[in-house]
């Protein structure tokens, strides 16, 4: 479910989330996420995206060889 960049997207994804627990948000400095994820829960920044696309970059590294 992609839309464009608004907060009532935001809000839509953000309750189809709910069911899996997920406590903590890593994104961009967007308005809509600082109005609508408690300040606990919300990072700013991408130094937690690494450890995320890791695995992916591996895997496709050795399925090209």
């Amino acid at each position: 479910m992609c839309g464009r960049r608004q907060a009532a997207v935001f809000l839509k994804r953000q309750e189809l989330l709910e069911p899996f627990g997920i406590t903590q948000y890593s994104t961009d400095g967007w308005g809509a996420y600082e109005r609508h994820i408690d300040t606990e829960q919300h990072h700013v920044g991408q130094e937690n995206t690494q450890k995320i696309e890791r695995k992916p970059l591996n895997l496709r590294t050795r399925i090209k060889r």
